[in-house]
């Protein structure tokens, strides 16, 4: 799976890009002028939804601004609260260490250490004024230091810093605002240090980007033209294919990729549902519980601790393994990719009882209608959200969703399906206390399975018909059922194998004596009766069991 996941989230290579022309020309006209030293903005800023291209356009950036010669390193962006503390001064560091000859020469010369750690508040949006200011200070001296010298060997560097969103997991937004504050230092220092950064939309309240001295690239969906390029440089498509992964798509580079590996995988790319997606990127059982679980956060920061109270350890360790969450050292986990976690949280998260019922019975009835049997867990997850549901007017609702899909089931000859959600039609349905429409139900897919020659099947709900037309008062129609009961269930017991299912037969035997009983059919009980004893001849134990029914009767 790691190969697939990184084929999917891995940033484009910088010398196979795709589109962003203009913005790629408005970057290096930028370039152009930091390295003569021209008055222009030292902080470029990325934004965009996820999945949009950000990380991709950044290494653009990055490769972009070494072949000018100007020294490039990238800082991680924190996942975890107590390494946030430590952002200022780990960017300070990667400047200071880009050049460690001016490093040497300030220590020896000036006994000028950069050693000295930022404080970083972490008190929410709101930072007051003399907090930011220390803050803004702390780093601006070093800076300053550093800025001076590079100026003195002609020296640049750029420094990228990726997701920067992830701040706000943990809302230490004096950070954000504190960069602003920086970008405007550096314009009006002409500094020789460049800043690009790059976070989803939901950052840019927080940046004050309208206000602050940057170039904000906000980028957009590809045009149809850089979506099929996209699409082509990606694998070997033939027309028609590429044309319908374009379509299905939102031309996001994200799910581009992920339609296009989608038809790779033989699957419809139009649709986007948990069981194409684990299938498409290998999933397991087990790894998809736990993606349920995380999707229902909202926000792509959790705790491990707290997952290793619900889930197996080696199962949150392979889907780090495969590139999927990232991890920090003291225990603080997000998804590697803010595309991939809107993703899960899109696809996995459950909905209300009601919505997910409609739409998995919907997939079972198009599946029946085609006789694709539909999957233990879709028809378990209905069951269990059944059962949940109180109101009344709801479970009638969804009793009728439930007939319908059984219909589909049973014309589908997919008959034990059929069968299970007619039991939870019928669990609803008795709850409302509607004994007829439950006998009417039970009673016409009693008649499907007998046409089918499902005689077991038939035979039940034959029976279920009879006991709720009882119940609802319309006792000749009940008669009618009890006795199409015990037709169909001494039908199955005279074609099933007796040494193998004796038991199964005796029961079934059984039920037809009850079933005949029950519609006052005694002639008919005891001729059951009397060819049980013929059935099961040899098996002592079920004869004696007859011979006292047959006197109880």
């Amino acid at each position: 799976m790691d190969t697939i996941i990184e084929q999917l989230i891995g940033p484009t290579d910088p010398n196979d890009f795709v589109g962003r022309n203009l913005i790629i020309d408005q970057y290096h006209d930028l370039l152009r002028d930091f390295v003569r030293g021209n008055d222009t903005v030292h902080w470029i800023h990325i934004s965009g939804s996820a999945g949009i291209g950000k990380s991709s356009l950044l290494r653009k950036f990055r490769m972009m601004t070494e072949q000018e010669r100007i020294a490039t390193g990238m800082v991680d962006v924190p996942i975890s609260p107590h390494k946030g503390k430590e952002f200022l001064t780990d960017i300070k560091h990667l400047i200071d260490e880009m050049a460690p000859e001016w490093r040497s020469f300030l220590q020896r010369k000036m006994k000028y250490s950069m050693d000295k750690v930022i404080p970083v508040e972490s008190t929410g949006y709101e930072v007051s004024s003399d907090k930011l200011n220390s803050m803004y200070l702390d780093f601006i001296k070093d800076l300053d230091v550093i800025d001076k010298k590079m100026k003195e060997s002609k020296y640049r560097n750029a420094i990228f810093l990726d997701d920067l969103d992830r701040i706000v997991n943990f809302e230490y937004f004096s950070l954000l605002q504190i960069f602003p504050l920086i970008a405007k230092y550096l314009k009006d220092h002409n500094s020789n240090i460049l800043f690009v950064t790059s976070g989803n939309l939901l950052l840019n309240e927080h940046l004050n980007l309208k206000e602050s001295n940057v170039l904000h690239l906000k980028l957009n969906q590809f045009d149809f033209t850089e979506a099929e390029l996209m699409v082509r440089r990606r694998g070997k498509l033939v027309k028609s294919d590429r044309e319908q992964v374009v379509q299905a798509s939102t031309r996001f580079p994200f799910d581009l990729a992920l339609r296009q590996l989608i038809l790779s995988k033989e699957f419809d790319p139009n649709i986007l549902n948990d069981e194409v997606i684990a299938q498409t990127l290998g999933f397991t059982d087990q790894e998809v519980d736990l993606l349920r679980y995380l999707s229902i956060s909202e926000k792509n920061y959790f705790i491990y601790d707290e997952l290793i109270e619900h889930f197996d350890k080696a199962i949150i360790e392979e889907l780090r393994n495969n590139i999927l969450l990232n991890i920090s050292q003291d225990g603080y986990v997000i998804f590697e990719s803010m595309a991939l976690w809107e993703l899960v949280s899109h696809v996995f998260k459950p909905i209300d009882p009601r919505t997910e019922i409609i739409i998995l019975l919907n997939r079972i009835r198009e599946q029946a209608e085609i006789g694709q049997m539909p999957s233990v867990r879709d028809v378990k997850i209905v069951s269990k959200n059944f059962r949940s549901i109180k109101e009344t007017s709801l479970l009638f609702e969804l009793s009728g969703q439930l007939a319908e899909a059984t219909k589909a089931a049973l014309e589908g000859s997919l008959f034990k399906t059929a069968w299970d959600l007619l039991e939870l039609a019928t669990i609803g349905l008795e709850r409302t206390m509607d004994y007829e429409k439950i006998a009417d139900l039970q009673e016409s897919i009693a008649k499907g399975f007998a046409k089918a020659n499902q005689e077991y099947f038939a035979a039940q709900s034959f029976q279920k018909a009879g006991e709720f037309f009882r119940k609802a008062g319309i006792e000749w129609r009940s008669v009618s059922n009890f006795r199409e009961a015990g037709l169909r269930y001494f039908r199955q017991a005279e074609h099933t194998e007796v040494p193998i299912f004796h038991y199964a037969i005796r029961s079934m035997l059984t039920k037809s004596i009850r079933a005949y009983e029950n519609a006052n059919e005694l002639n008919q009980a005891k001729k059951v009766k009397a060819s049980a004893l013929e059935i099961l001849k040899g098996y002592e134990h079920h004869n004696k069991y007859f011979e006292e029914l047959i006197m109880s009767g």
